[in-house]
């Protein structure tokens, strides 16, 4: 470099590489879980806890018939999620004590309660989305209904519709039957 060598060490602001201690880990394996606290945001922990919730739902006689619905799957599976993440961090929390549930961990990060709630609030919404609630069940059955209601009109629209063209293209053809149309679809 143009005959100037650099500096090193404390003049150049950096330290002198240290030896080795002479002692290391062994790199993880798969499956650990050495760096988790409760396992609420990992899918290894809460991927069987919400299949197990969704199977609960699903086998129970009293659950909506929409909830079974395939166009539902995607729904009922967050639904799922959602409670799963709450049940892990309600556990995670109550195992602390009173001050360490509301305390945080690192400033600027929330209090463990505080996830819980937002993940339980979460859980509520979901469970809202798919009419597991009685509120939300008396409107999803409302909104259903009336889509119910507006589908069988339209199809009874477009009959009377139908059958009223049919009945202008018949009065059309002429009364010699040239023109007409046999059963086979050939011209007669």
């Amino acid at each position: 470099m143009l005959g100037v060598t650099p500096l090193t060490g404390a003049a150049a602001g950096a330290q002198e590489p240290r030896p080795a201690r002479g002692y290391s880990w062994p790199p993880f394996e798969a499956g650990n879980t050495a760096g988790q606290r409760h396992g609420a945001y990992s899918e290894r922990v809460t991927g069987p806890l919400a299949e197990e919730i969704l199977a609960g739902l699903l086998a129970d006689p009293g659950v909506p018939d929409h909830v079974r619905s395939p166009a539902w799957r995607y729904q009922a599976r967050a639904w799922a999620q959602a409670e799963a993440v709450a049940m892990v961090l309600y556990e995670h929390i109550g195992a602390m004590g009173a001050e360490a549930m509301v305390t945080p961990k690192l400033a600027g990060t929330r209090a463990p309660v505080d996830a819980w709630r937002s993940a339980a609030g979460h859980a509520a919404r979901e469970r809202a989305r798919l009419g597991l609630d009685p509120a939300s069940y008396a409107r999803l059955r409302k909104d259903l209904g009336i889509a119910e209601r507006a589908q069988e009109d339209a199809l009874a629209m477009m009959a009377r519709e139908g059958a009223k063209v049919a009945a202008r293209r018949l009065r059309e053809l002429p009364a010699t039957g040239q023109g007409a149309v046999s059963e086979t679809g050939q011209s007669a």
